[in-house]
């Protein structure tokens, strides 16, 4: 998808030929106006949310700007039939990105949580069972037993639902089996 500024410039040159296109035209019932759905779409799209409103603004501003410079009347039904679509094409695909983005950031979450899960929590697991055996270092068990709630705390501020089990290697040690041997580590 191209960037911000590139699409902020595109809806900023479809706004500028929807307008001229509305003064080459010069007629109410051409219904040119109607084109300024395109650069709405282009900026909810773009911004989300308050692009859209902001866009939608901008079309009625300029269509209210080329109706009074240009000599030409619209009634109250041909300016409802224009502000009303302005403002919900782009509220509703403004929202529509805004909640896009914000699941695609969630689905990110989780993501990054298992891969930390799944290469960094295992390891500190294996390496607790390891420093269970006798003779080990009590200091470094509290080490690692510390960077192991943390990451738990970090994965569980990124996934909604996570109990015990749930993110689990297929062949992993389970809570009843003796940890395993020096040589499996």
């Amino acid at each position: 998808m191209p960037s911000r500024p590139a699409l902020g410039a595109v809806t900023t040159l479809l706004f500028a030929g929807v307008f001229w296109l509305l003064y080459a035209v010069n007629d109410t019932r051409e219904g040119v106006a109607a084109l300024f759905a395109v650069p709405i779409t282009v900026s909810a799209l773009a911004f989300g949310r308050r692009g859209g409103v902001v866009a939608s603004a901008i079309s009625v501003v300029l269509t209210l700007t080329w109706l009074i410079t240009s000599d030409t009347h619209l009634g109250a039904f041909g300016w409802i039939s224009r502000l009303i679509p302005f403002l919900v094409i782009g509220l509703a695909i403004g929202l529509y990105e805004d909640r896009t983005r914000r699941n695609e950031r969630h689905q990110l979450d989780e993501r990054y949580a298992g891969e930390l899960h799944d290469r960094v929590v295992q390891l500190l697991v294996l390496a607790s069972y390891a420093l269970q055996k006798p003779g080990s270092d009590p200091a470094a068990s509290q080490a690692v037993d510390q960077a192991l709630a943390a990451a738990k705390d970090i994965i569980s501020s990124r996934m909604d639902t996570v109990v015990p089990g749930d993110l689990r290697l297929e062949g992993a040690p389970s809570e009843a089996s003796p940890p395993p041997s020096r040589r499996s580590l």
